[in-house]
């Protein structure tokens, strides 16, 4: 590979990882809405001593109006499973670029041209994207399920045709019968749903615990030190929850709620931070000290 190739390798590398920095933000944006609207439906719709059971009053939320039953930002909200596998890659492609490891003979780091064999985190990273595909699929597509008892409960069915006289649920609203079906189904509805999101769950914690022992036990052979785990999902988990205890409510109880944006946030601010000039700051530029390599003069002198 000549000179022009190599530097036009390492611009590309360059303006990728700038360019999946650019998409990471966006699409946590996308999904801290998200968040936010599923923690004010619960503070809304749900009781605050258990997991988004509901509750028999709806009361006001803090961010959203709920009023009626606005699906329109139900389904907005609920995007956000999809933009997973788009925000998966973007936060893989940066790791897998950093995590290219030095050449055996000679001391330049080579991203220009990216191999497998030169990348010890490719097995956690697509566990990584596995992961994140199944929780955004698993839990923001389920938000929408999640809605619908609630709104049963709480509104009324003559909101929804044109029939007046058709009280709907209002008749069976308060009693028995009719709450204990709730809590049962929306039981039954909370463990399938968390059944099939926990493989992704599971996944996304182990990734990021290997990554870490990656970075910690490897850092001088790519481009992340030890202090990048400062901005592993599990340790942004820590100080989140620490955030939170201190916080007062319903601020610290938000910001808690939306620590699955936290965690790949600060991991995509982080992996764009190290690698911003990738081969600029973080290339070194020794030469190599085999005799082979070496050039001579035609005195003799090297």
């Amino acid at each position: 590979m000549d000179q022009s190739s190599s530097n036009n390798g390492k611009n590309d590398d360059k303006s990728l990882i700038r360019i999946c920095g650019i998409i990471g933000v966006l699409c946590s944006a996308c999904n801290l809405f998200g968040d936010l609207f599923y923690m004010d439906y619960s503070t809304a719709h749900c009781t605050d001593d258990s997991f988004f059971m509901i509750k028999e009053e709806m009361r006001s939320g803090y961010l959203f109006s709920f009023d009626q039953p606005n699906q329109s930002l139900v389904f907005l909200a609920q995007v956000g499973g999809w933009v997973y596998p788009i925000w998966a890659m973007a936060t893989a492609i940066p790791l897998y670029i950093g995590f290219q490891e030095r050449e055996e003979i000679g001391a330049m780091f080579t991203c220009g041209g990216l191999s497998w064999r030169k990348c010890r985190a490719t097995i956690p990273l697509i566990i990584l994207v596995y992961g994140l595909c199944i929780v955004g699929g698993a839990f923001h597509s389920a938000f929408a399920f999640l809605t619908v008892l609630p709104n049963a409960a709480h509104y009324t069915s003559y909101e929804y045709n044109d029939n007046k006289d058709d009280d709907g649920w209002s008749n069976l609203i308060g009693t028995e019968q009719f709450t204990q079906f709730l809590d049962t189904a929306q039981t039954g509805l909370i463990e399938r749903i968390f059944i099939g999101g926990l493989p992704g769950l599971l996944s996304y914690y182990i990734a990021s615990i290997w990554i870490a022992c990656l970075v910690h036990s490897r850092s001088n052979y790519h481009h992340f030190n030890k202090w990048f785990n400062l901005f592993n999902p599990m340790v942004t988990s820590l100080w989140v929850q620490i955030v939170a205890a201190i916080l007062p409510d319903p601020l610290g109880k938000y910001i808690a709620g939306c620590i699955g944006t936290w965690g790949l946030l600060f991991l995509n601010l982080g992996s764009t931070y190290y690698l911003w000039d990738i081969n600029d700051s973080k290339r070194e530029t020794k030469t190599p000290s085999s005799a082979l390599l070496k050039q001579y003069t035609d005195d003799g002198s090297i």
